[in-house]
């Protein structure tokens, strides 16, 4: 690995020197401010691989998070330039209602380019408000039967996320949307998973059907689920490290399973790098949708919007409280933005804005 130090009037100079130098492989290790014959100079350390060369693989497609050596160059390269800019923004271009909003949203963990773009176009209109871009930037599609159709509903996400829960919340409200359909709750993380054992044990105390995929062929699973049920709900195990989405999907065995329907599950307690690791391993193709759970224990929402954003999938679902009934709600625009902007869980709007410090209340 090649290592040197460069040295420019300004960041943008000393990363050209970076380039011309090392090349669009080089990576970023620091940067800092010195004094060269009484001038405030900016220096640059940076390192290439002797081997680095520019070969993007399948990455994140529409996710935007990095997940390689070029992609993390270009991270690190954002950042910096993202740290210079921000103290330069001029807030006068924007009412002060607009600021309010913007600051606002920095606080609850909104990344920087995102915040910057909600900039520029407030900018352009001193009249704009705020929700109207942001609908623009994160969708939002309810977890129903209209929107995600397919038989088979599955949900992806870390170990702790909140998957278990959420798959029996997800049944019980398609079940009590359709009294008459036949519902099945499947594992296929082996009997020996604790989010197995609490499946299997919920649908006993609940009258729902269970089954282990790893207890048929694969080739019968799609087969027996497709015949015997209307809805199948499918908890899958935590991918291995170093492994996408789609690979895990294909090492289940159910790569090939048509209407097959994965909702990625998060929760907002993540910090921007665990989410960014996530991201890479789990907000590829195949995902369909983001649900988050847990929302009533964050203190703040970030996550959500850049998420979101990142990776183009809607929003679908949100999971809150201690129970299994009455804690799941289908997302909505107008439930999203008064969790975000608010903090308020959609199981009592009124009770949770009055709990709120008044400071946090208004404004906004």
């Amino acid at each position: 690995m090649r290592v040197k130090t460069f040295r420019g009037q300004d960041m943008q100079a000393a990363l050209a020197q970076v380039k011309a130098d090392l090349g669009v492989d080089a990576v970023i290790l620091s940067t800092q401010t010195v004094h060269e014959d009484g001038k405030a100079m900016c220096e640059v350390m940076a390192a290439r691989d002797a081997d680095a060369s520019f070969a993007p693989g399948e990455g994140l497609g529409a996710a935007g998070f990095e997940n390689g050596s070029w992609q993390r160059e270009w991270f690190d390269i954002k950042e910096h330039l993202l740290t210079l800019i921000r103290p330069q923004i001029d807030y006068s271009r924007v009412s002060p209602r607009q600021r309010l909003a913007l600051e606002y949203l920095d606080r609850e963990g909104v990344e920087e380019d995102i915040t910057l773009g909600l900039f520029r176009d407030l900018s352009a209109d001193r009249n704009t408000m705020i929700l109207p871009l942001l609908s623009k930037r994160v969708m939002v599609k309810p977890l129903d039967g209209v929107n995600y159709p397919e038989k088979f509903q599955a949900l992806a996400g870390p170990a702790g996320a909140g998957k278990t829960t959420a798959v029996i919340k997800m049944a019980l409200a398609h079940k009590k949307e359709n009294p008459g359909g036949r519902v099945c709750l499947a594992a296929a993380e082996g009997k020996s998973g604790k989010g197995a054992m609490m499946l299997r044990h919920f649908a006993e105390l609940s009258g729902f059907s269970y089954l282990d995929l790893g207890e048929i062929s694969r080739a019968a699973v799609a087969g027996r689920l497709c015949q015997d049920f209307d809805k199948v709900f499918v908890l899958l195990p935590p991918a291995p490290r170093n492994t996408t989405l789609v690979e895990h999907i294909e090492a289940l065995g159910l790569g090939g399973m048509e209407n097959l329907a994965v909702h990625v599950v998060f929760n907002p307690h993540y910090s921007r790098e665990q989410l960014r690791h996530f991201a890479a391993r789990y907000l590829g193709r195949r995902a369909v949708s983001l649900v988050w759970t847990k929302c009533d224990e964050a203190c703040n929402f970030g996550a959500i919007i850049n998420a979101a954003c990142k990776s183009g999938l809607p929003v679908s679902a949100l999971g809150y409280g201690e129970g299994i009934k009455n804690s799941f709600a289908k997302a909505s625009p107008e439930v999203l933005w008064r969790l975000i902007f608010k903090h308020q869980t959609p199981d009592a709007p009124a009770a949770n804005e009055a709990r709120r410090p008044a400071g946090e209340r208004d404004g906004i």
